[in-house]
């Protein structure tokens, strides 16, 4: 009876010690929540995201410049950070008469903050909207909520490559 409880034991400790591996971890991860009639996004780990007191030109894209004055665009937390670039989190807001309407997006920059590629990862903008997350090993994978996928990853350059368009 010890033996088969210490055998136990140990293949326990050996399953639990291997499921909790970094292999799979996931450094963002986001999901819609439906509130009544209202769609909002809920997102891991928890950043502040603020305004821009100076440098907007480094964080912002050409379509950002575009759209800002339909909608306002928010600075998170790094979320990776390599010797190549740096992933940030971006939450750009848009209101309408009724409702305001997210998107989180994930960006890449050069060490220097120049900016190299970015994905929209979650949405409640779209008509079909959707949430997605990054793993450790920079694969990403979005669900829309009528069930088509994407999934992708980070090159070493700090460029997100659709599967789709390999």
């Amino acid at each position: 009876m010890k033996s088969f409880l210490k055998l136990s034991t140990l293949l326990i400790t050996i399953l639990s010690l291997t499921a909790c591996g970094d292999d799979n971890k996931i450094i963002f991860d986001s999901e819609i929540i439906k509130e009544n009639d209202l769609k909002t996004i809920s997102y891991i780990p928890k950043t502040n995201f603020v305004r821009f007191k100076d440098s907007a030109y480094q964080y912002m894209s050409k379509q950002d410049y575009t759209e800002v004055l339909r909608g306002e665009l928010l600075k998170g937390e790094t979320i990776f950070k390599n010797d190549q670039f740096i992933i940030k989190t971006m939450l750009r807001s848009y209101a309408t008469t009724d409702v305001v309407k997210h998107q989180i997006i994930l960006r890449t920059f050069k060490k220097n903050m120049r900016l190299l590629d970015d994905i929209v990862i979650s949405s409640t903008v779209d008509s079909i909207p959707f949430s997605g997350k990054l793993n450790k090993d920079l694969t990403y994978e979005i669900n829309y909520e009528n069930g088509d996928q994407k999934t992708g990853r980070i090159n070493e350059k700090g460029r997100f490559i659709n599967d789709n368009d390999e």
